[in-house]
């Protein structure tokens, strides 16, 4: 018996320590994650040189880049890569997980969206004998061109004078609508331009002058540079505005129908200069709270820095924010390029992009607590800078979180000879929600009950055209969260560890859950 006894407490003296050891894994943040590529890295090269400009998450947890690739010495087509969730290239999709496509004498790929049917959409330049215009793509899941969308998958559109159009970001709205955003050229200077297509692509007519909207901030060049949607349906447009001797960032909201809208700044528009030098914004992300985080460059008279803006719903800044709603941030001596922002479940704010290392470029990261100060425990007192390779490594898309937290970047790095596609990704924060009380909740019928990869369920009670799905495991960690249609009945859940879940779906007046298992 006291043999027994001893065995036994040494067993309750074990397990605190193990609990905590698991606590403290969850809890860093911002460390390359080792199951992704090679030790966090991946690199792929296309032709002569790879230039990405996009990311995106897709909901089965693939990620898809677009961009340029030169396929001679002078001419570029549109490239478009999909990785498996692990960094390996998607074998079904393309040629090895690879595919490009030549369109006029150059082209290249700046926007990636996915319909609900699953087919890849892709704002692009198209540049031919007319000059530069604007393109839509569309692809079939495997990476063929779909030939029932516009001229063989592909839709051009000529707006200004002399063919000086170029797209710069797409974006879908919540009915589906497709939206591209860039700038066009009105005889004089450069205007915000947005475009806006049906499912079908066909131009939406109910929106701005035959689908367009074309917006004049100044008698100088502007350039619409990202846009992102509110839950209201609002559209935010952030970019860049010339006063006749340097660069202010701008930004206007627009209502659904393509008007400005006139509650948010001056008549639906914004100017932000933060000093006398050039000002520009790249990025944009929405809070919880309705507040608008804007980054880009800031020129500070010697070089360029990181810059972070916070915006009430009205366009005003937000005092409770840094200095006066704006943070600046100097990584090295030498400049600093910032091109994206991203919130976190948590409500830390993590923006991305490059910066000098003294030899050459690395990529950058950095995040901030909820008010703007640098979070001190993340990487070096905020930062994190990462070489991939020996040369040049530029980081020009968004930061993606994925629904595990884990952080996603992607940009070019230059391999000694030529420039090629690069992706990190790092570790994220635990994300922790509840585990529900089922006993709140009727129930939701799934089969097959253990499953590996697809999971069917009965939604024909949900009378809403969209609702919640999310998945918890039982540390109450947030594993998946998307949006699903009422009419779905089959769910593709791949890459979720073994392990028992709760499952839950939440509509207006409907709420069903059921504790689920993976077996594989």
């Amino acid at each position: 018996m006291r043999t027994k006894l001893k065995w036994t407490r040494r067993i309750f003296l074990i397990i605190p320590f193990t609990i905590l050891s698991i606590t403290i894994s969850l809890a860093q943040a911002g460390i390359l994650d080792s199951t992704f590529g090679l030790k966090g890295k991946v690199t792929t090269s296309i032709g002569k040189a790879d230039y990405p400009y996009e990311i995106l998450l897709s909901t089965d947890g693939k990620i898809l880049v677009t961009g340029q690739s030169y396929y001679n010495s002078s001419q570029k087509g549109i490239a478009l890569v999909r990785y498996n969730s692990n960094g390996d290239l998607d074998q079904t999709f393309g040629s090895s997980g690879i595919v490009t496509t030549n369109v006029g004498i150059n082209s290249d790929g700046r926007g990636i969206a996915i319909q609900a049917n699953g087919k890849i959409l892709i704002g692009a330049n198209l540049n031919d004998s007319l000059g530069g215009n604007f393109a839509l793509l569309r692809y079939n899941d495997d990476g063929s061109l779909d030939n029932s969308f516009g001229n063989n998958g592909i839709i051009t559109k000529a707006i200004g004078s002399g063919g000086h159009n170029f797209c710069s970001s797409i974006a879908l709205q919540n009915d589906q609508k497709i939206l591209t955003l860039g700038y066009s050229h009105n005889g004089s200077d450069k205007d915000f331009t947005l475009l806006r297509y049906d499912t079908s692509g066909n131009a939406d007519n109910t929106f701005g002058l035959n689908g367009i909207v074309i917006t004049d901030f100044g008698n100088n060049n502007d350039w619409g540079n990202f846009m992102t949607i509110q839950p209201d349906g609002k559209i935010i447009v952030v970019g860049i505005s010339n006063n006749g001797s340097d660069d202010d960032m701008a930004m206007a909201r627009y209502n659904a129908d393509g008007s400005l809208d006139t509650m948010f700044g001056s008549a639906g528009k914004l100017i932000t200069s933060i000093n006398n030098y050039n000002e520009q914004a790249y990025g944009v992300a929405l809070q919880p709270d309705g507040k608008i985080l804007v980054t880009g460059g800031v020129f500070n008279g010697s070089k360029y820095d990181f810059s972070l803006l916070r915006y009430n719903s009205n366009g005003s800044l937000d005092n409770t924010f840094g200095i006066g709603g704006i943070v600046t941030t100097e990584i090295g001596t030498i400049h600093d390029y910032c091109f994206s922002v991203a919130v976190q479940s948590n409500g830390k704010i993590l923006v991305g992009g490059y910066s000098n290392n003294g030899s050459d470029n690395d990529f950058a990261l950095i995040r901030y607590d909820s008010i703007g100060n640098l979070d001190n425990s993340f990487g070096s007192n905020g930062i994190i800078t990462t070489d991939i390779g020996n040369g040049n490594d530029e980081f020009n898309t968004s930061v993606i979180i994925q629904p595990d937290g884990k952080i996603l970047m992607a940009g070019s790095s230059f391999n000694g000879t030529k420039w090629d596609f690069a992706l990190l990704r790092y570790t994220g924060d635990a994300i922790v929600s509840s585990i529900p009380d089922l006993e709140f909740y009727s129930i939701l019928n799934v089969y097959p009950n253990p499953f590996s990869d697809i999971l069917n369920l009965n939604c024909s009670s949900f009378t809403n055209s969209i609702n919640t799905i999310t998945i918890v495991d039982m540390l109450g960690r947030q594993i998946l969260q998307k949006e699903i249609l009422s009419n779905l009945t089959e769910l593709s859940l791949f890459n979720i560890p073994k392990g028992i879940y709760t499952l839950k779906i939440e509509g207006k007046e409907k709420r069903k859950a059921t504790r689920v298992i993976v077996k594989n």
